[in-house]
């Protein structure tokens, strides 16, 4: 009896850590990215029409899947 307690307590804590680890590392990070842009941006507008590079704005573009946050 006092083994399987001891069981359900350490699957129990291992569950709550990985849920844990996966809200903070995956999920957490997208609502916490910064505040909502001032004014509207189109990355059709400044890529697309002005054809400007993502490298001038976004610096790990080039060796990243995460292209950075500009400043």
């Amino acid at each position: 009896m006092r083994n399987n307690t001891i069981l359900a307590l350490i699957t129990g804590a291992a569950f709550i850590f990985v849920a844990a680890f996966v809200y903070f590392f995956y999920l957490s990070p997208e609502a916490r990215i910064g505040p909502q842009q001032p004014i509207p941006f189109s990355h059709n507008v400044h890529a697309g029409i002005k054809q400007i590079q993502c490298q001038f704005c976004h610096p790990y573009v080039a060796y990243s899947d995460f292209p950075g946050i500009p400043p």
